[in-house]
């Protein structure tokens, strides 16, 4: 039924991470679209190289990956589909999953020849459940709450006034080409070239998709001729409930989640989500949220329920994605790795994540993410020396000297070319305390590093030490925080195999 992956064509050299995945293709009578396949190793990279690059488009293009891996939409779906006011939260995770919250996109539907709009009514509208990544870098809630971060708080653009209906019509993408980022090209080959195309002009090459989703959904083919059925006529696949025949849509997003599919009841869990954070931190991160217009007022200027429904999920959701930021945010400041990667970045260098209050708040997270995120984090930390070249686009922003080219490679903060790595043994690392190292038990010993970080005005403190015993982290306490909740005025909606 399915041919094996193939090497992409990129020109990527064989000893470093190719960010261009696999090619992969079904049997043309079940779907004439290609697919790139991705794994864990390859995310990782290309998602440290776009939060390390920190431009506006390596932010939007990790947004349009992430959606697209998780989602399955084609480019103009993503391109012209999902605006802002198809966004929101829902207070469930999708059936048989058991989620607290996902989010909900409803993007319009595009034909196969990427011309014509369907229409705009419900029927026409995909409606897709994401689920929270059990990996922060592979999050397209994480994701999606840095790019919005990055617009409102860095650029400053202007926030949505929710007082006139065009706010919802607003693409989440933009396509002005002078927001391209060329620097991008050299450290993801193929996949930016694909991902500009895609966004300016919804031209498709490829569909996105994980081993794990890709293993899920073949399997899934394999077990049910109804779905094949199904696939075969569309010559298409989406992860939503009606493309994927509702038990078979769970499977691929528990997958695309970062989970086992097979047991999903059980193995369903972000514990960095139980996290609380101080919630005066909260309230500097999309701060018109909490302002947003009555809904009386609303209905006086002759809007409709519907509209006000709009508002709030849109709403809800941004309450939900800082606080989900500020948890991410707090994980991977306390790794050195992840530290140095955001060091000099725009969002880690905006006064919310310079404030001591944050800096505070990282110390208890461990507490609810030590064996789920810092673990995983460490041992799965990339190696590939193309990340010590990536400079920071905004690295000079908060200064009136202009950059020369001298600065660029040696001012700016490089991370570590090969960080000192946790060999799982089956031992346990963890955190002493008291002395602010990390320290290994016997059977889980560092490996130390061969590489050598270029000179970059570092100070001593900042300085990566050979081994992982020796690296310093920051001990600090926690204010006493409020439990994690959402708004009040999240309704649960209805279940639709439709949906």
């Amino acid at each position: 039924m399915t041919k094996p992956p193939t090497q992409s064509s990129s020109n990527v050299d064989t000893k470093t991470t190719n960010p261009c995945g696999k090619k992969f293709a079904f049997d043309n009578a079940l779907m004439n679209i290609k697919w790139r396949v991705f794994s864990r190793k390859s995310e990782t990279y290309t998602n440290c190289v776009l939060i390390r690059r920190s431009s506006y488009c390596s932010l939007e293009m990790r947004v349009w990956r992430l959606l697209s891996l998780g989602t399955w939409f084609d480019a103009n779906t993503l391109r012209s589909g999902i605006t802002l006011g198809s966004l929101g939260i829902q207070s469930r995770g999708p059936p048989s999953i058991p989620a607290s919250h996902s989010l909900v996109i409803r993007a319009r539907k595009f034909d196969s020849a990427f011309s014509k709009c369907k229409g705009t009514d419900l029927n026409s509208q995909s409606k897709t459940v994401l689920l929270r990544h059990k990996d922060i870098l592979q999050c397209p809630w994480n994701a999606l709450a840095m790019l919005l971060f990055y617009k409102w708080h860095v650029l400053k653009e202007p926030p949505p006034n929710f007082e006139y209906p065009a706010w919802a019509d607003q693409p989440l993408f933009h396509i002005d080409p002078a927001l391209h980022d060329g620097e991008l090209e050299q450290f993801c080959g193929d996949i930016y070239s694909e991902f500009v195309e895609g966004a300016s002009h919804g031209v498709q090459q490829f569909k996105y998709t994980t081993e794990s989703a890709l293993n899920a959904i073949t399997d899934a083919l394999s077990s049910s001729e109804l779905l094949k059925n199904a696939v075969s006529a569309a010559q298409n696949m989406y992860v939503t409930q009606r493309s994927l025949q509702n038990g078979h849509c769970a499977d691929v997003q528990l997958a695309n989640a970062g989970f086992r599919s097979d047991i999903r009841a059980t193995t369903y869990n972000v514990p960095r989500q139980k996290h609380s954070v101080p919630q005066h931190i909260e309230e500097q991160i999309f701060p018109f949220v909490d302002t947003m217009p009555r809904r009386d007022d609303l209905v006086d200027q002759g809007r409709s329920p519907e509209q006000w429904d709009t508002i709030v999920r849109f709403c809800n959701l941004l309450k939900m994605l800082r606080t989900v930021l500020l948890q991410d945010m707090a994980i991977l400041c306390d790794i050195p790795f992840y530290r140095r990667m955001l060091h000099g970045t725009a969002v880690f260098s905006s006064d919310v994540f310079q404030s001591i209050q944050f800096v505070q708040s990282t110390d208890a997270i461990r507490k609810h993410s030590w064996n789920s995120d810092f673990l995983p984090l460490v041992e799965n930390t990339p190696s590939d020396s193309r990340l010590a070249r990536v400079v920071p686009c905004m690295a000079f922003a908060s200064s009136d000297k202009k950059p020369t080219e001298a600065d660029a490679t040696i001012s700016q903060v490089p991370i570590a070319v090969t960080p000192a790595l946790i060999e799982p043994v089956g031992g346990l690392c963890k955190t002493d305390h008291h002395s602010s190292k990390i320290t290994c038990t016997e059977a889980s010993k560092p490996v130390a590093s061969d590489a050598v970080l270029p000179k970059a005005g570092l100070s001593k403190s900042e300085l990566p030490d050979a081994t992982l015993q020796s690296t310093k982290v920051p001990s600090v306490k926690l204010p006493v925080a409020k439990s994690l909740v959402m708004a009040s005025n999240i309704d649960p909606e209805p279940s639709s195999a439709d949906s």
